[in-house]
């Protein structure tokens, strides 16, 4: 089993000191992102953006989202007035925050609607806005907002922020391969521990009480640890995908669905693990033969994942190897969460087709193969597209099921 590789930060420090010194300089990929949304922005002829959309109010602005319990106001929380590319935050207090955004930058998130607006009406250069960028509000919301600005015309700027988060600057890609490598070395925890009489919530607590270790307490999804049907049902081939207190029992495929973010970026990846006793033993000639269906449909996958095609291609090259489209998304961004494109079943074939692949995005790739009697096979790989090709991210191994017998 291949292990990640992790900086020692030193003892009981965990991941947390990497975001003052790591493998990413986080003031840089701050500067690089603004200046990126401050082009896009200034291209589209816009004056301000009013954000709600938390990734998109962290890429902007940088701002750190502290563990949060209860009830608070719904209201968008960042404004970046094109003119003077400053950036102003709803907060009530100065931790997580930048060092560039002046104290003076911050509202407090106000219940009362009033006070909502005379914050936005403190805001130089807003109230003088004629078109403002916004990634969605509600009705009441946007009334507000038109309060201050009666004149202005609200734009939606979902386009022109997913263009200018599509490719990863190079600290952007550090972060996300910082969060590969703590999801590979929190499974690795879990599957060390994965013996006959454990159950799938068990694997997940010991994944989760690794994470912890690292320092980071939030990951990207629950992880999932499912024991992989071995019989169809009438709809077809079926994934579980939330773990019960059910026993895994000697000679089960798990499907392991594992990952974290790290400095807002995610990371994960999937495998599928086979269940051993004391004495191991090699994976029956029907499990092997699944991983190689799997490994086969996975190379499909990359061959797809070049700069300049189209992301849909991937799904034709899923279809080409004659397995079905299973229910999740076959390709993803990844970055600050899930991103575009996004292509698979159920999801609107133009949308892949109009989504060009290219050089410095980060995707995920991922399929499902079933054989009935023997159970499914899940696996998910994380690649940065290159100037010719790819290069993978996840290093994880693929256990006995990847061995062959002798």
């Amino acid at each position: 089993m291949t292990h990640a590789h992790l900086q020692d930060p030193g003892p009981s420090l965990g991941t947390g000191p990497l975001e003052e010194g790591g493998r990413a300089d986080f003031g840089r990929m701050r500067a690089e992102r603004l200046a990126r949304c401050l082009a896009e922005v200034r291209d589209e002829g816009l004056d301000a953006l009013v954000l709600g959309d938390e990734s998109n109010a962290r890429y902007v602005s940088g701002a750190r989202r502290l563990w949060l319990a209860g009830t608070r106001s719904f209201a968008p929380s960042c404004v970046l007035v094109a003119a003077s590319g400053s950036i102003h935050l709803m907060s009530t207090w100065e931790d997580g925050v930048p060092q560039e955004i002046p104290r003076q930058n911050l509202f407090g998130a106000p219940w009362d609607p009033g006070r909502f607006v005379a914050a936005l009406e403190g805001i130089p250069g807003l109230k003088e806005a004629r078109r403002i960028g916004i990634d969605g509000m509600s009705p009441r919301m946007a009334a507000l907002v038109g309060s201050v600005v009666p004149s202005a015309e609200l734009i939606d700027a979902t386009p022109l922020l997913v263009r200018a988060r599509r490719v990863k600057t190079t600290d952007e890609l550090a972060c996300i391969e910082t969060a590969v490598a703590v999801a590979e070395a929190c499974l690795t925890h879990a599957l060390d521990r994965l013996r006959p009489g454990i159950t799938e919530r068990g694997l997940f607590g010991i994944f989760m009480e690794r994470l912890g270790s690292f320092g980071l307490t939030i990951p990207s999804v629950e992880a999932s640890f499912c024991v992989t049907p071995r019989h169809a049902t009438s709809a077809g081939p079926t994934l579980r995908r939330i773990g019960t207190d059910r026993n895994v029992n000697k000679g089960d495929l798990v499907a392991c669905d594992a990952g974290v973010h790290y400095a807002g970026y995610e990371g994960g990846l999937a495998r599928t693990w086979l269940c051993q006793g004391a004495v191991t033993r090699p994976a029956t000639p029907a499990q092997q033969s699944l991983h190689r269906r799997w490994s086969t449909l996975r190379d499909a996958l990359l061959a797809a994942c070049r700069p300049g095609r189209p992301a849909g291609d991937v799904v034709a090259a899923y279809q080409q190897t004659g397995e079905p489209l299973p229910s999740l998304p076959v390709l993803y961004g990844l970055g600050l969460g899930m991103e575009p494109p996004f292509v698979g079943a159920g999801i609107p074939s133009d949308a892949g087709a109009i989504t060009t692949i290219e050089a410095g995005m980060v995707l995920a790739i991922q399929g499902y193969v079933h054989e009935e009697g023997t159970g499914g096979y899940l696996g998910r790989d994380v690649v940065a597209v290159t100037g010719d090709g790819f290069r993978l991210l996840t290093r994880h191994s693929y256990g006995s099921l990847a061995e062959e017998r002798k």
